[in-house]
């Protein structure tokens, strides 16, 4: 079933503005209706879509996002694995946060002690400094280096 502009933006949670841009740029090319001349997007399409919002999480830009959806299916998965990796991090990050302000939040109960209230604060810095820097270190220092660095940062 085909959609039309204003149908896929409700069913994706973007705007129509966002899809002519994507029209616009080549990354998400619309179908035309011959009658009206209107956008309608196949299942295809929206699969791609998905693809792209899924990129788009971790903010990649859209030039690569186009790169990675013109090349091979294998880096597609190649890269949504990567996605997921990320997402899963990012789960366990919020998790760890959630877990230290419900324990500052608890009434009565065991308190905490001073390292266990900043504990989640500080593997939420290594995991961003992972994300943003951890290749680049890793290929500069060496894993050992990065990991030591790391373990002492968190102790």
């Amino acid at each position: 079933m085909p959609y039309t502009i204003q149908q896929l933006a409700n069913l994706a949670g973007v705007s129509t503005r966002t899809l002519r841009y994507y029209d616009k740029i080549g990354l998400l090319p619309a179908q035309r209706n011959p009658d009206n001349g209107y956008r309608t997007y196949t299942t295809a399409q929206v699969d791609r879509l998905q693809r792209i919002l899924f990129l788009r999480l971790f903010d990649m830009p859209l030039a690569k996002i186009h790169q990675l959806l013109n090349a091979p299916l294998a880096s597609q998965h190649k890269a949504l694995a990567a996605q997921r990796q990320r997402i899963l991090q990012e789960r366990q990050r919020l998790d760890n946060l959630l877990s230290t302000l419900d324990q500052t939040l608890k009434e009565g109960g065991n308190p905490m002690s001073d390292t266990d209230k900043f504990s989640a604060f500080k593997t939420n810095a290594l995991q961003t400094n992972e994300t943003q820097y951890g290749q680049e270190l890793r290929d500069k220092y060496g894993d050992t280096t990065v990991t030591q660095a790391n373990a002492k940062f968190a102790a």
